[in-house]
């Protein structure tokens, strides 16, 4: 893994954890609702294909091992906006 993206999704990794951590500092139990899409089952399998499908992409290609943090990052992103398009349905 090289080092630029390795410092890359050690950044995104330590904005979320510091999001979280604010988010309950400021209320009790919203650190929780942030991560509360993982609990739609839609959501989470739609996230886990998402990171199958890219990390399957990286193997294939030959790419540095490193994209697969990318992959999970991508994947985590997919069951969040999943989540939140089925919750808008009436």
């Amino acid at each position: 893994m090289s080092s630029q993206m390795a410092i890359g999704v050690l950044v995104i990794v330590a904005v979320l954890a510091i999001r979280t951590a604010v988010a309950e500092g400021r209320s009790k139990g919203s650190g929780l609702k942030h991560w509360s899409f993982l609990g739609n089952r839609w959501a989470a399998t739609a996230g886990a294909f998402a990171f199958v499908g890219m990390t399957i992409a990286v193997v294939v290609s030959g790419a540095d091992w490193g994209n697969v943090a990318w992959a999970l990052l991508a994947g985590l992103l997919s069951a969040f906006i999943i989540d939140q398009l089925t919750k808008q349905q009436p």
